[in-house]
């Protein structure tokens, strides 16, 4: 049976890195969740469980290793509802036209606003890769991480 849920996490994680292959350089303002195969709670609990289970050999069955597969467990952040994804490819566009007038608009800042968020969803999610990873955690460094997290929310809800 073990290996069945480690055979199933693994096709998940398969899957889920196939997809980011293609969407990599959006990556950064968000693409719509619609494209993967998976719910994303199903991919993040899928890559924690295969991560738990596999080991380092299983792990290095993955072609990009144990860094890539921090990098795709962050990159879960990036995936996004439709319209909060399109939003964000209007603003991609945007930067690459050079549209200034669009770059000053209101929907501009929301759509900026939401790469930040994405950026500290990111940034928590590979704590918690991290965290998964190196075992037990030392109550010190919880506590750190715990202050840390409040500091990101607090910072971003200024600057939203």
């Amino acid at each position: 049976m073990e290996s069945a849920r480690n055979a199933e996490a693994k096709h998940i994680v398969e899957n889920y890195l196939q997809t980011l292959g293609t969407v990599t350089e959006l990556l950064a303002f968000g693409v719509p969740d619609s494209l993967l195969a998976h719910e994303r709670d199903v991919i993040r609990q899928s890559i924690r469980d295969w991560v738990r289970t596999a080991g380092s050999d299983g792990i290095m069955s993955v072609s990009i290793g144990l860094g890539g597969l921090r990098a795709a467990y962050q990159s879960l952040a990036s995936f996004l509802p439709y319209d909060e994804a399109n939003a964000a490819a209007r603003l991609h566009h945007a930067f690459e036209r050079g549209d200034y007038a669009y770059l000053a608009s209101p929907a501009a800042e929301a759509a900026t606003s939401r790469a930040r968020r994405i950026e500290l969803e990111a940034s928590e999610l590979a704590r918690e890769f991290d965290a998964l990873v190196s075992g037990p955690a030392d109550p010190v460094l919880s506590g750190v991480d715990a202050f840390l997290n409040e500091f990101d929310r607090k910072l971003s809800s200024l600057s939203d």
